[in-house]
C-alpha cells in the first residue's frame, strides 16, 4: 500500500462542489481522516482568530468611547 495523498484543506477551498465531490471520492479512509483533523483545526484556528478579532475590535470601541466622552467634557468645559 503507498503512501496516501491527501489534498490540502486550502487546494479543497478552491474546488467547485463537483470536483470537490470527486476528490473526496478518490481518497481512502486513512486519507479522509487525515483531512478531517485537518479541516477542525483549521476550523478551530478560524474561531481563535475570530474571537481574538473581536476583542481587538471591542478594545478599540472602549478607546474611541473614551475619546468622545473626554471631547465631549471639554465642549461641556467651554460653555
Amino acid at each position: 500500500m503507498g503512501k496516501p495523498i491527501t489534498p490540502s484543506v486550502n487546494d479543497l477551498l478552491k474546488l467547485s462542489n463537483d470536483e470537490l465531490r470527486e476528490a473526496l471520492v478518490e481518497l481512502n479512509s486513512m486519507s479522509l481522516r487525515h483531512l478531517c483533523r485537518n479541516c477542525i483545526k483549521t476550523i478551530h484556528d478560524y474561531k481563535e482568530h475570530v474571537k481574538y478579532e473581536d476583542k481587538e475590535k471591542q478594545e478599540l470601541h472602549g478607546i474611541l468611547n473614551n475619546i468622545s466622552d473626554i471631547i465631549e467634557r471639554g465642549r461641556q468645559g467651554e460653555s
